[in-house]
């Protein structure tokens, strides 16, 4: 799946949005046979008025959805103490059918799950869309003449997963030289100081590339801001990057360059909900570090190398020390657990199982044979 992001509706998108209107009408407007300036007539008035949704929910959140930055759907979500609600979600046809609505909803399962709201919307009886939220979980809580209205609730009973080391090496490897090239276009001005300064010693900063909102100034990647998260105009710069972001098939929210410079410390410390069992993880790809470095999770030390990509349970106390003579560049991507990113994560955590038994049991044979 390519990069999905979102951001904010602005009024010149009103062209892109009567397009992607028009776009969810076609079939019913081919089975009645009007002719095109009918069509487009009907269109125009029944445009306007489902434009309504801004005068219903003033403040909910209406959204862009892009695809590798082009305009690819709408998504609009309310919030209120009792419940979330999916407005109105479309895609343009050609983005149909390839797990994009599904990636979007995930997002927002999240957020319901950790509020423990319940999710609702309504979907046109004659819609197909209908077996596609069946699929997902959502249930039928009652209907009017024309449509039905569904609800999804997080399980009571939390599925339990399987549980994975706390650090683990992924499949998957990257060019370092493009890496290295994409990090020459960002300024050192752009990198920001972490806010968290009683977690560190020197210094330590960041350059968002996917943040709450899209800004440049925000590398805090807050779980509860209304917001949703959405690439930086910085990210538009790192053509290899975005590849990287492509190659993972996952929902992704934060995405941030963190550098430690020479002699700097990050003291141990625990963060909040980003193991594989709390549903999403970040994955540390080096872009630049060094033989000195010392990354310690949960009294282990954890040696990565430039391009590889790693996902650390940083649920556990770690910490990490500089102590080499150049700054410490990871690319740090936040991402939801989908079942893509699942199976990945499985099957790195038995490869490194299977990797470690067989390293074990020569040894093992030869205690037994000498002792």
């Amino acid at each position: 799946m390519n990069a999905i992001a979102v951001r904010e509706e602005q009024p010149q998108d009103e062209a892109f949005l009567f397009e992607l209107y028009a776009s969810t009408r076609q079939e019913e407007l081919d089975a009645w046979g009007w002719a095109p300036e009918m069509r487009t007539t009907f269109l125009s008035l029944q445009f306007r008025a489902s434009q309504s949704y801004r005068a219903t929910f003033p403040d909910a959140e209406f959204q862009i959805v892009l695809l590798d930055g082009a305009k690819a759907g709408r998504l609009v979500v309310h919030r209120t103490r009792e419940e979330l609600r999916v407005v109105d979600i479309a895609l343009l046809p050609q983005h149909r059918n390839a797990g994009i609505g599904t990636a979007l909803l995930q997002r927002i399962f999240g957020e319901a799950a950790a509020t423990k709201k319940p999710l609702r919307l309504k979907v046109l009886k004659a819609s197909r869309a209908g077996r596609f939220y069946q699929r997902l979980g959502f249930v039928k809580t009652g209907e009017t003449e024309l449509h039905l209205e569904m609800e999804w609730r997080a399980p009571a009973v939390p599925v339990v997963e399987p549980v994975l080391p706390a650090a683990i090496k992924l499949p998957l490897r990257f060019d370092v030289a493009r890496l290295q090239a994409d990090l020459a276009r960002i300024l050192a001005e752009e990198f920001v100081p972490h806010f968290n300064t009683a977690y560190y010693q020197g210094d330590w900063s960041a350059v968002p590339l996917r943040s709450v909102g899209g800004r440049t100034d925000h590398i805090y990647p807050d779980p509860t801001a209304k917001n949703a998260f959405a690439d930086t105009p910085l990210l538009a710069r790192c053509d290899y990057i975005r590849e990287v972001l492509a190659t993972l098939r996952c929902p992704q929210q934060a995405v941030r360059l963190l550098r430690l410079k020479a002699g700097s410390v990050i003291k141990e410390h625990r963060d909040h909900e980003l193991g594989f069992e709390d549903g999403e993880v970040r994955l540390h790809v080096p872009i630049i570090t060094n033989p000195d470095l010392e990354f310690v999770l949960n009294q282990h030390r954890v040696i990565m190398n430039e391009g590889e990509c790693w996902y650390l349970n940083v649920n556990q106390p770690h910490r990490v020390a500089n102590r080499g003579a150049t700054d410490r560049i990871h690319l740090v991507i936040d991402c939801v657990v989908n079942e893509w990113l699942r199976e990945v994560l499985l099957a790195a955590a038995a490869e490194s199982k299977k990797i470690s038994d067989g390293q074990a049991k020569p040894l093992a044979s030869r205690c037994a044979s000498s002792c």
